[in-house]
């Protein structure tokens, strides 16, 4: 005979006779099928099939199977019943749920057997965490080791509010979203410990007298190889030394120090590198006479020029010279071939440079020194030196002298403009050792550029050698 059987099977092996015993809806009793004998236990891991061939006239493997059992070496444990009735829910792929004793297949529960993916539904929740469609928590394998275990580990991370440019840290026991930014760490004592929190934080220093900080020795624990910090002297007045215990603090001076002494508004990067400490030291730019950290600048600087502070506190480009600073070499030419002379009429070249405008400024000065020889012929040269169009005869007239020749001249602006000069010349000729001095001017506009030159005119018998040519900005 036939029955049909229920999900639920268990097979009781008594002392002396094997009873199975199989629930059943139908007669929502117990059917109990005695053996002959006890069967022989199995070897562990053995399956046993049971179908509803109850007959003896069923042939082996006969009848439809309902259930299969594997011995564990100590018990039967069931690993599937089947005939138990019922239409799985949902479609394809779709999980299935008991629904108040209903299949029910959950459209966002799914299991692809191909690609081997399991889709959960969200929002969720996954024990104690509730995981949300918008991303507020995520969870993934970490698979390195850490304070946490080792190993591959499920861990759960609470993403808050995650923003363009957040990076995932490890925080707690937990991996959370966070802000890439420097933190500070503002201390106000005389002396203060920096210890390995303060990794890649910015620590502000102030006291009322100086300040004398320590860290420990590079590469013991807290303090390894690429950890680092930034550390800032925020006083306005007081000086700030860090004292490293062992380790070397090294700067672009060498590694032959482990202090670091920072100034008002100095700053550093401390890095370890597991045996000493490379620091990166950022001096503050300070105002003359005091320690006042001024950060901004205006107007473009030009080189020599010097610098002063306006009445905001700003770095700006002064109008003149500093007060007894050194001149600045604008030009410089050496020997040259000699050069010979087309007629008396004609101003031949000898030197020539263009001053870039804005060289001078209202009451500044080029000065002028130039050497030269007539090399070839006895007869009269001209010599000139012109700003310009302006020109002013050196030596006060021809001269026939075949000794060197030297001259030094003075342009400078007027006071108080830029397109006004005098011209002051002094000439020396070596051998005759006569001594010439001469005054001119020019109208020229030094705030653009202007051609500087000295010229030689003679006949074309003469020839000119040029010796030396110095051109220097002077206040």
């Amino acid at each position: 005979m036939r029955k049909t059987l229920a999900v639920s099977i268990l097979l009781i092996l008594l002392a002396g006779t094997a009873r199975a015993q199989i629930s059943s809806r139908v007669a929502a009793r117990f059917q109990e099928f005695t053996f002959a004998a006890k069967p022989a236990a199995p070897a562990a891991g053995t399956r046993i099939t049971i179908t509803d061939c109850l007959t003896t006239a069923c042939a082996a493997g006969g009848g439809t199977v309902r259930a299969d059992l594997r011995w564990t070496g100590s018990a039967y444990e069931i690993i599937a019943v089947v005939g138990s009735g019922g239409t799985p829910g949902g479609a394809d792929t779709h999980v299935q749920v008991n629904d108040a004793g209903v299949f029910f297949g959950e459209a966002g529960f799914t299991y692809n057997k191909t690609t081997n993916v399991l889709t959960f539904p969200t929002p969720f929740t996954l024990g104690a965490t509730s995981v949300t469609s918008t991303g507020v928590q995520f969870n993934y394998l970490n698979a390195l080791t850490g304070t946490s275990g080792s190993g591959t580990t499920l861990i759960f991370g609470t993403f808050t509010s995650p923003a363009t440019g957040d990076v995932m840290t490890y925080s707690g026991g937990n991996w959370v979203n966070s802000y890439v930014g420097l933190d500070t760490n503002p201390q106000a004592g005389a002396i203060y410990a920096i210890v390995t929190g303060d990794k890649d934080k910015l620590v502000l220093r102030t006291h009322t007298t100086t300040m004398a900080d320590t860290i420990a020795q590079a590469g013991t624990a807290g303090f390894p190889d690429q950890w680092s910090t930034l550390i800032r002297n925020d006083d306005t007045v007081d000086a700030y030394t860090v004292t490293a215990a062992t380790s070397a603090i090294c700067t672009d001076a060498g590694c032959g120090s482990s202090v670091l002494t920072l100034n008002p508004g100095d700053s550093a990067r401390l890095v370890s590198n597991g045996t000493n400490y490379i620091a990166t030291v950022y001096r503050a730019f300070t105002r003359s006479g005091n320690s006042q950290t001024v950060g901004s600048t205006t107007g473009t600087l030009t080189s020599g020029r010097c610098v002063e502070i306006d009445a905001s506190g700003n770095f700006i480009q002064a109008a003149a010279a500093c007060a007894g600073s050194a001149s600045v070499i604008v030009n410089k030419q050496d020997v040259l071939a000699p050069v010979t002379l087309v007629d008396g009429a004609t101003d031949t070249t000898l030197y020539t440079t263009t001053v870039a405008g804005a060289t001078i400024v209202a009451s500044q000065c080029l000065e002028v020194w130039t050497q030269f020889r007539h090399t070839t012929g006895t007869g009269s040269v001209t010599y000139k030196i012109f700003y310009g169009a302006a020109s002013n005869t050196l030596f006060q007239g021809g001269s026939t002298s075949t000794v060197p020749m030297q001259a030094e001249v003075l342009i400078c602006n007027n006071n108080g403009v830029t397109n006004a000069q005098t011209i002051n010349q002094t000439s020396l000729v070596y051998a005759a050792g006569a001594l010439g001095v001469d005054v001119g001017t020019a109208a020229e506009n030094s705030a653009a550029a202007v051609v500087l030159k000295v010229t030689a005119s003679g006949a074309n018998t003469e020839a000119v050698t040029p010796q030396i040519w110095l051109v220097k900005k002077v206040q």
